[in-house]
């Protein structure tokens, strides 16, 4: 509608047109190239696969057995990957120390801040190391009612405090109710 309009409008000049369709022509080009890009990956990627599969098909690995190279290549790569994934990285805790202390001790109310959470973070870990992570048992926040069933046990009970599920609404694991709120002064 605005080119229409910049046809009859003399205040819209032919090289502000000009620039509008250069701008768009780029906007375009580009875009087209990123289409044969993306294209051009997706072919190399399935002739890297086809090649891949076809040199590793059929060929065992002596020390285990009937599995493919390409299995235990894989496994390998696992192994490779759970290493660094799962064991704990070398930190200087000392220097990490240091440069939060001088980061946070700017300004009292950051230190005080920054002791606090210390605090709070020292609090969570020794709580944590204790063993007592969350299970059906340790769910409480609030003062709302939550049935939990164990796949264990086969039973639903009732925990204390999970908010957003009112005792009224009823156990999100069923129709099943709690002995303890069997009565309609729990709902």
């Amino acid at each position: 509608m605005f080119l229409v309009q910049a046809k009859h409008d003399p205040s819209v000049s032919r090289k502000l047109l000009q620039g509008w369709q250069a701008k768009l022509v780029n906007d375009l080009n580009v875009d087209s190239l990123k289409v044969e890009y993306a294209s051009l990956h997706g072919r190399l990627l399935e002739k890297c696969l086809s090649t891949t599969l076809l040199r590793f098909k059929g060929t065992l690995k002596a020390d285990f057995g009937f599995q493919t190279s390409t299995e235990t290549e894989l496994l390998d790569q696992r192994m490779k990957w759970e290493t660094p994934a799962f064991n704990p990285y070398a930190t200087d805790t000392v220097a990490l120390e240091r440069y939060l202390n001088q980061l946070f001790s700017q300004s009292p109310i950051t230190a005080k801040a920054y002791h606090r959470l210390q605090a709070s973070t020292a609090a969570f870990e020794q709580k944590l190391a204790g063993g007592k992570h969350s299970d059906e048992a340790t769910v409480k926040v609030g003062d709302q009612s939550f049935a939990v069933s164990s796949p264990y046990r086969g039973k639903a009970r009732c925990v204390e405090g999970v908010e957003g599920v009112s005792r009224k609404q009823g156990s999100p694991v069923g129709d099943r109710r709690c002995s303890q709120h069997e009565d309609d002064a729990h709902r």
